[in-house]
Formats: C-alpha cells, sequence, structure tokens
C-alpha cells in the first residue's frame, strides 16, 4: 500500500486505527505544505496546529474503524494555516498488511474552487431567473391575447401563434429549473402528494416530447398503475430524461420508456441510442452543473436537470441512477416507492 500511494497523484495517506501517520505521498505534503519528516508516526489530529482535530472528522474516523468497510465520500471544511479554508472531498478504505494489522487509506479531493464556482452560479442563476419571470409572464399574456384576434382563417398566423406560446412555455419550464436549484439549497421545494395514474402521466409526456421531437421515435413500454407522489415533479423527472435522451440522439432513432411495477414499488427506465457518456463521468452526472467535457461544445445544457430530478426522485424515498457505453446509448432508471 505504501508503495501505491506514492505513485498517485492526489492527496493519500496510510493511518493506523489510532490515525497515526504510516505513510503520506508526494501530493499531500506539496498541497498541505507539511515535511515528510514532521509527518510520519504523527497522530493526523495534531497536524497544522491541531487543524484535524474537529468532530466531524473524528466522527468520521472512528465510524470507519468500527465498521471496518467502505466509508463514503463526505465532505469536510478545514481552517489551515496558512492557506486558508479548504474544502475537502474524503475517502477512507480499509486495507489489511500481511501480518493482519489493519491500516486505513485516506484519499483527499481539494474541492475548494468548485465549491466556490457553484456558489456564485446559485447567486447568478437565482438572480437572473427572477428577473426574467416578470417579463416572460407579461410576453405570454400579451402572445394570448394576439392570438385571440387572430381570424378563424388564418390558420398560418395560429400555428404561429402556438408555437411561440410552446416555445415561451418551455422558457418558463427552463426558469422553473434555475428557481428550483435555489430552492434546493434552501430545503424549500414543497412536495403535493397524491393518487395518480402513472401510465397516463408517461402517455402525456411522451405525446409532449413527440411534439417538440417529430424525428425520434419515442415508445412507451410496460405498466404502473396507480401511485401515490407529486405528479408535477415526477413528471418534471421524465421531461428530463425524455428531453435528454432526445438530445444526446442527434442523429434520430428510437427512445423507449418501460415502466415496471413490482410488489410495492414501480421502475422506470429511459433508454437511448445516442452517443452515451464516459465512463469517466457516469458516476458525476447528478452532481449540479456537472457535464461531460466530451459533449460540452456538441450540445448545448446547465448540467441541472439531472441534478433536480435525482433529488425529486431521493424526494420520493427512491434511487435513479444511469448506465451507459460511450457511442452506443444511455439507459437511466429510476425507482419509487407506489405509497411515500
Amino acid at each position: 500500500a505504501e508503495v501505491v500511494i506514492s505513485l498517485l497523484h492526489e492527496p493519500l495517506l496510510l493511518l493506523d486505527s489510532n490515525c497515526r501517520i504510516i505513510s503520506v505521498n508526494e501530493a499531500f505534503l506539496k498541497i498541505f505544505g507539511i515535511e515528510e519528516s514532521l509527518s510520519r508516526g504523527q497522530i493526523l489530529y495534531d497536524l497544522h496546529g491541531k487543524a484535524w482535530d474537529i468532530p466531524v472528522f473524528k466522527d468520521v474516523f472512528c465510524e470507519m474503524v468500527a465498521r471496518h468497510d467502505l466509508q463514503k465520500e463526505r465532505e469536510i471544511k478545514i481552517e489551515f494555516p496558512g492557506i486558508g479554508t479548504r474544502t475537502l472531498c474524503m475517502n477512507m478504505q480499509p486495507v489489511h498488511r500481511d501480518s493482519g494489522e489493519e491500516l486505513y487509506l485516506l484519499a483527499l479531493d481539494d474541492i475548494t474552487e468548485r465549491k466556490n464556482s457553484e456558489v456564485q452560479k446559485d447567486e447568478f442563476i437565482s438572480i437572473a431567473s427572477h428577473e426574467m419571470k416578470t417579463p416572460l409572464t407579461t410576453a405570454k399574456g400579451f402572445l394570448q391575447l394576439l392570438e385571440s384576434t387572430i381570424s378563424d382563417d388564418d390558420e398560418m398566423a395560429r400555428l404561429y401563434a402556438r408555437k411561440a406560446n410552446h416555445s415561451i412555455g418551455r422558457l418558463n419550464e427552463l426558469i422553473g429549473e434555475l428557481l428550483d436549484v435555489s430552492k434546493i439549497k434552501n430545503g424549500k421545494i414543497n412536495y403535493i402528494l397524491r393518487e395518480f395514474d402513472f401510465d397516463e402521466l408517461i402517455r402525456d409526456t411522451v405525446e409532449s416530447i413527440r411534439f417538440t421531437s417529430p424525428d425520434h421515435t419515442i415508445i412507451p413500454t410496460g405498466k404502473a398503475g396507480i401511485i401515490c407522489g407529486d405528479r408535477d415533479r415526477l413528471q418534471q423527472v421524465l421531461i428530463n430524461l425524455l428531453t435528454n435522451a432526445v438530445k444526446y440522439s442527434p442523429a434520430g432513432g428510437k427512445v423507449s420508456v418501460n415502466a415496471l411495477r413490482e410488489n410495492d414499488s414501480i421502475t422506470v427506465s429511459v433508454k437511448d441510442t445516442g452517443v452515451g457518456i464516459p465512463a469517466a463521468d457516469l458516476e458525476k452526472v447528478f452532481q449540479k452543473y456537472h457535464r461531460a467535457e466530451a459533449h460540452t461544445a456538441a450540445f448545448q445544457g446547465l448540467g441541472i436537470g439531472l441534478f433536480i430530478s435525482h433529488e425529486i426522485i431521493e424526494r420520493h424515498k427512491g434511487r435513479l441512477w444511469a448506465e451507459s457505453e460511450q457511442g452506443k446509448g444511455s439507459i437511466f432508471t429510476f425507482t419509487i416507492p407506489c405509497t411515500v
């Protein structure tokens, strides 16, 4: 293990069960400004003037030692002398020496700049979306008045008015998603739970997407039946998944939506035959503002639709995940209980 961590570029430490440093790599020493001679054999809590001696880190480490298994990613903020406050993404994994002694590999990812960038984006999006809402509502009102003055014989004018109304409706949906980002951050999204026919929801959503994507074949299959949930929010998830399936299949093609009811839950999958997602991006697709580098030039977007969808499914006590192979399409699947 000590040889392996010395070869990797992210900050890594090898610790014993008392949080004593067995080994560190060059990346850790460089980023945190520590000499190797002052770290080896020391208790991690004592480094940086006891900067690591904070409850959140101790709690995670102690839980790891007690459970003897993988500790999921945790974000922590630490104030370091000389380099200021840093936001770290922390992963811990148990490793075993030949002697049977259990050690712990601590991986650290400094995500300070990313988090700061997210805060700036959140602030801009919140302000911009609120400022856009009023003039867009006014434009929609005037367009509806204009539509009411068009004669029944002027079919072209009515067609253009309907298309303009649809475009304004889509803009309103996008602004709603931008506002949702702020609501999620502040825990202010409200969910209205009621019984509804999920199969009808799929039919309505597919019909809407077909209207705007005539070059794609969208096929709904299976049955989910009656469930209890927030119909509008779950439709928002379906719209996001279907819109992405269409967008990332630019040459047209087939998109399928399959619903399956098993026991007390439903599983819904949206499958496309598009460009797929690179393996390196697959675990990040639900992160706020994340977009695969391979797709940023060819496909427009803000990287918030899947983030919002993931939050909605989690609030329904469900799970949303992705499977993909680059060049062969993607499958996005969520499962939720029939009653929340």
